[in-house]
């Protein structure tokens, strides 16, 4: 089957779909990455909501601390950059993310959830399957026009221990298992679902990172290059 061909089934699978289940299983898998610390609690057992709501309210400072932090820093932001930029010792910061995983699931969180609500505002405005295509490649191109240097941290996590455990491989593992079932209700091979899935995936994160490195090229002409080949495939645009 032809490159094009899996485009197509991926936009048959729904783009909205794809998304969200990226969403769900990237949330699922960070949760299990890091400790959480603990919440004071009243007496029943249930945490007190005036010292929730305040531990939460801190944490949102701390957490804009960080992404401070990372954006003049990159993927080498450190845990000591993060308390001096909040103005705070290290142990506090340990206190309300656990440690840098936690740091990263954090901003992970709050970056999928913006660029899930720009994917969904994407493909809703539109029923043309190549207009939502082309609209949600520049969504995201436009998260990594305006924090390039977030975008970078998200891709590069240094606390991974394992490709398995980094937040790009399990989207695409998401579009992966979304491509399988399509091809299995086809009675298609659902072997080359695993590497299509992390091909389309990859394919805008990579291009997005060459982007950094040669930025004159316009946010418009790589939107069109990349939902070109991803539409098409290379048989058609290279024939």
């Amino acid at each position: 089957m032809r490159v094009g061909t899996a485009a197509a089934y991926a936009a048959r699978a729904g783009l909205g779909n794809i998304l969200a289940g990226a969403w769900t299983l990237c949330r699922r898998i960070l949760h299990k990455m890091v400790s959480k610390g603990g919440v004071e609690r009243e007496s029943g057992g249930h945490a007190a909501p005036s010292t929730l709501y305040g531990r939460m309210a801190r944490r949102l400072e701390l957490l804009e601390a960080a992404i401070e932090v990372i954006r003049r820093e990159g993927p080498t932001a450190s845990m000591d950059e993060i308390a001096a930029q909040a103005g705070i010792t290290k142990p506090i910061v340990y206190r309300y993310f656990g440690d840098r995983a936690g740091i990263y699931q954090a901003v992970a969180e709050r970056y999928c959830a913006d660029l899930t609500s720009r994917f969904q505002t994407a493909v809703s405005t539109s029923g043309d399957l190549h207009a939502n295509v082309v609209t949600a490649i520049d969504a995201y191109l436009a998260f990594v026009q305006d924090d390039p240097q977030v975008h970078q941290f998200l891709l590069h996590p240094q606390h991974a221990t394992r490709p398995g455990f980094t937040f790009g491989y399990h989207v695409g593992e998401a579009i992966a298992d979304l491509l399988r079932q399509r091809l299995e209700a086809a009675s298609r091979d659902t072997t080359p679902a695993g590497p299509w899935g992390h091909a389309i995936a990859g394919m805008v994160q990579a291009a997005s990172t060459w982007w950094l490195v040669d930025p004159e090229v316009p946010r418009v002409t790589l939107v069109r290059h990349l939902s070109t080949l991803l539409w098409d495939g290379l048989d058609r645009t290279t024939a």
